[in-house]
């Protein structure tokens, strides 16, 4: 287990628009993100990109990119109370699914942005997918 400190560090016009930058304890670029209407959203491939929708329905669906390429999300809970280290959160629930396989769970709120995410990989040996990173919100200091 290690402990990463991810720092909003500053705004930056991409496309037209304020992003807020996120950065690791390295200073490299994490996400840009921003509320819009619709929801979270994250400047990723060039373009504006759905995040995580609000307000959400549980079952719906829609297409964002992540990482390196598109990813289906589905909303699968929402008002759900997450454990975090210091506090407990109401949040919604996405998973998000490349060619039928769950490739990230973010769980979020509206005032937290990013509670909790998990990244899942497949193992090259087993073929089996497991939880290769999980990222939970600790502190918020201001």
């Amino acid at each position: 287990t290690s402990t990463i400190r991810y720092r909003a560090i500053s705004e930056e016009t991409l496309g037209g628009e304020k992003w807020l930058k996120l950065v690791d304890s390295a200073s490299n670029p994490v996400f840009y993100l921003k509320v819009k209407t619709g929801g979270l959203y994250q400047y990723a491939n060039n373009a504006s990109q759905l995040l995580c929708k609000d307000p959400a329905v549980e079952n719906e669906a829609y297409t964002s990119y992540k990482g390196t390429a598109n990813e289906d999300f589905v909303v699968t809970n929402t008002n759900f109370i997450v454990d975090l280290p210091y506090f407990n959160a109401t949040v919604t629930r996405y998973t998000g699914s490349r060619a039928g396989n769950v490739n990230d769970i973010l769980w979020y709120n509206k005032d937290l942005w990013l509670a909790k995410m998990e990244k899942y990989v497949q193992n090259t040996f087993t073929g089996v997918w497991h939880i290769d990173k999980r990222w939970e919100l600790s502190e918020i200091q201001y």
